[in-house]
Order: C-alpha cells, then structure tokens, then sequence
C-alpha cells in the first residue's frame, strides 16, 4: 500500500514539473514576442559618459595607489616591514600625461611632489645597487644614526609629507 502511495506521489510531481516546463516555455515565447513587437534596444552608454567612466576610474585608482603606498611607509615609521614594501607600489599604474588629463595643475603638482619623494626614499633607503629591495639593514630603531634608525625617522618624516600633500590635493 506504502508503495502505491510513493508511486502516484511521483507521478504527480511528474506531471507538475512537466506543466511548470510547459508553462515557462510559453513565458519565453511571450517575451521574445514583446521584445520583437517593440524593437527592444538596451540602452548603450554614449561616448562622453564612458569617458567620465573611465577618468573616475583613473581618479579612485590613484588615490587608492597614493594610500597603499603611503600605509607601507607609515607601517616604516615604527620598524622595518619588508613584505609591506614589497606588495606596495612602485610608482603610479598610470602616467604622467593620462593624469594630467584627469587632474587639474595643483593636483598634478601634488602627484608630482609625492612622486618624486617616493622614488628618492625607494633609493636612498630600499633599493640595492642591483635595483632590488633590500632585506638586511643595519643597527636598531632606538640608534638615529643607525641605518634603521635613519630608515624610521625618514619614513615618519616622509608620512607627514604625504598626508599633506595628500590634503592638497583633495582641496582641489
């Protein structure tokens, strides 16, 4: 008796599924019928917007770069964290004449300013002769003229820079 009961509830639910399949096809053909009727053409972006689309990317972009690198080296300002430097950025992703499209001069001035400091700190205090990061550094944050001494007073030097000129360029 159990069994017979299983089997018509199977056929049931059978016979449902078939008539919900039936009844999205018919949906289907409806729609297709509807965007046929009316010449359905899904709105396509004009130039300019993709245009402003794109220099909003380039402006987030930058300033998302400009507070990656300025975290690796505030985390410098308290002791020496290689792998921050070594997931930070190295310079801009995009140049110099595509940001000056999007940025006005005062704000290319900052870019400029950030630049330049960054890569002569890269220099003087993380690159080796061979252009790779160092990884060995001489004497101790509490010795300012030790080498990781000199290291930390820079980088915390270096962050109050950045936060201005990383205010100057947002007043623009």
């Amino acid at each position: 008796m159990v069994w017979i009961g299983i089997y018509v509830l199977l056929v049931v639910v059978f016979f449902l599924q078939g008539f919900i399949f039936y009844q999205l096809r018919l949906q289907s053909k409806k729609v297709k019928e509807l965007f046929n009727k009316f010449d359905y053409v899904p709105e396509v972006k004009t130039k300019s917007s993709l245009t402003m689309d794109f220099e909003e990317e380039i402006r987030r972009t930058t300033e998302l770069q400009w507070l990656r690198i300025r975290n690796a080296v505030q985390k410098q300002s308290h002791d020496i964290h290689k792998k921050e430097m070594e997931l930070a950025p190295k310079q801009f992703l995009y140049s110099q004449e595509t940001l000056s499209t999007v940025f006005n001069d005062q704000q290319m001035d900052a870019i400029l300013s950030f630049t330049n400091t960054y890569q002569q700190y890269l220099t003087r205090f993380w690159y080796t002769k061979n252009g790779n990061l160092k990884s060995v550094f001489t004497g101790s944050t509490n010795d300012p003229h030790s080498e990781v001494g000199q290291l930390v007073r820079s980088s915390h030097e270096l962050c109050h820079l950045m936060d201005k000129w990383f205010r100057l360029f947002h007043q623009n």
